[in-house]
């Protein structure tokens, strides 16, 4: 009776101890998974972080271009005022100075008229 409870005791100890270390094991395991992930995310979030960086960057390299674009059109278009403005100034000057020729001609021949005349 003594060798058989001294059995089961043995039994029983055998049973939790595989119990135990089983139970170890699966802590191991469940440490190690929660690490790997931690590890996982820390690199998407790195990885979000420089796509995030990249994306900024080239956000701003086209914000500074649409504004360089913007800059030009607006010298362009007050290149074009100008030039506009110088062309009306010289069509301006052309007809003035026509309009003199014109009259300098009138004067010649009011004058040849009156030298006849007189």
């Amino acid at each position: 009776l003594t060798s058989l409870n001294q059995e089961k005791d043995e039994e029983a100890a055998v049973t939790i101890q595989r119990w135990y270390r089983q139970r170890i094991r699966l802590k191991e395991k469940l440490r190690l998974e929660s690490l790997l992930q931690q590890k996982k995310n820390e690199l998407n979030r790195s990885r979000n972080e420089d796509v995030q960086r990249t994306v900024s960057k080239y956000e701003l390299e086209q914000q500074e271009e649409e504004e360089k674009q913007r800059r030009r059109a607006v010298k362009m278009q007050a290149a074009r005022k100008v030039a506009i403005e110088n062309l009306k100034k010289k069509r301006e000057e052309k007809k003035n100075e026509r309009e003199k020729i014109v009259q300098e001609e009138m004067q010649i021949q009011e004058a040849k008229v009156r030298k006849k005349t007189s």
